[in-house]
């Protein structure tokens, strides 16, 4: 099907026909209608949060392929295959598919034949019947059973929902083509007990004894790399504060964005989310940032440092020197 011809059969058939299959809650009536006006004007990403604040106020087949739809114009055929299967799965006498879903069907599942996708099987271990998963290529409110999915080269996070328990997530890569399947295996429910903590033995050496009161200079017999140290460090320390916050706050902004129940509630929550998110971008980036700088002093600008000690009474002053 062109786009031309697309655009006018599937719109225009929602517009004629779209009225026999209305909503009978006003509010999602009204949204879907304000969503098939964006989807005329070619504004699909706007008309695709219109149809699904429709089907959070009542979940219909029609919205389901609605969104499907719009995903379809976008060319973003993963997210049109899911929505459309949804639509499939909803239909009822008192809720038909729309009279166009059938030329959909076909035009996704070609374009999934000929696009650079892969099949990518989503398993969750142990089963469990209530997982959600969603895909970090996804829209964070987009989430489906465990299936099969079909994904563009690139690196991908799924996330597993289980009520009840925290959130498992898992990284993958797609490479080529080929059918790919990733398992993601479920928390148990309490984390094993790592038993005592293992006694380190004492060590053999002895200290020597501190030198005198106003004893000469001395230079340690060996060389650090205090600065490249501190800098990759300090990186370190906020990739990990990033991940600390992304499984925390962020995940919090996550969950409350997943069930809001409302258009209103939705959109407060998902500027909490945008913001969580930026923030977490920014703790991982410096992080990396700061890691690579560290590694670049070490082995380009820092070649030695030299520790030395000047012994005072009651104390001591310590210098750190280093050379390129």
């Amino acid at each position: 099907m062109s786009w031309g011809a697309a655009v006018v059969t599937a719109w225009g058939l929602c517009a004629l026909g779209g009225v026999a299959h209305a909503d009978d809650t006003t509010d999602a009536a009204a949204l879907r209608t304000a969503g098939e006006a964006l989807a005329k004007e070619h504004r699909y990403t706007e008309a695709i949060d219109k149809f699904k604040a429709a089907d959070r106020t009542r979940p219909r087949a029609a919205h389901a392929c609605l969104i499907a739809l719009a995903y379809a114009r976008r060319e973003l055929w993963p997210q049109a295959e899911v929505f459309l299967d949804v639509c499939h799965q909803r239909a009822a006498v008192d809720d038909p598919l729309p009279a166009w879903t059938a030329a959909e069907d076909k035009e996704i599942a070609q374009r999934l034949a000929s696009a650079n996708v892969a099949p990518v099987t989503l398993v969750v271990t142990p089963p469990e019947p209530r997982a959600t998963l969603t895909v970090s290529s996804f829209a964070p409110d987009e989430e489906f059973a465990p299936r099969t999915i079909h994904l563009a080269p690139g690196q991908f996070i799924v996330v597993v929902h289980v009520p009840g328990a925290r959130d498992v997530s898992k990284t993958f890569a797609v490479t080529s083509r080929a059918p790919l399947q990733v398992e993601i295996a479920l928390h148990p429910d309490a984390a094993p007990d790592p038993g005592p903590p293992v006694a380190r033995p004492p060590s053999i050496l002895v200290p020597p004894a501190p030198p005198p009161a106003g004893a000469p200079v001395h230079t340690s017999p060996h060389h650090s790399h205090a600065l490249s140290y501190a800098v990759g460090g300090t990186g370190v320390a906020l990739l990990a504060l990033g991940l600390v916050y992304q499984e925390t706050v962020f995940a919090s902004a996550y969950d409350d964005l997943r069930t809001a129940t409302s258009q209103p509630d939705y959109t407060s929550h998902e500027k909490k989310w945008e913001f969580r998110e930026h923030v977490t971008q920014s703790l991982y980036g410096l992080g990396a940032v700061a890691v690579v700088a560290g590694l670049a002093l070490r082995f380009t600008v820092e070649r030695d440092t030299a520790v030395t000690i000047q012994p005072q009474p009651g104390g001591g002053v310590v210098g750190l020197a280093w050379s390129r």
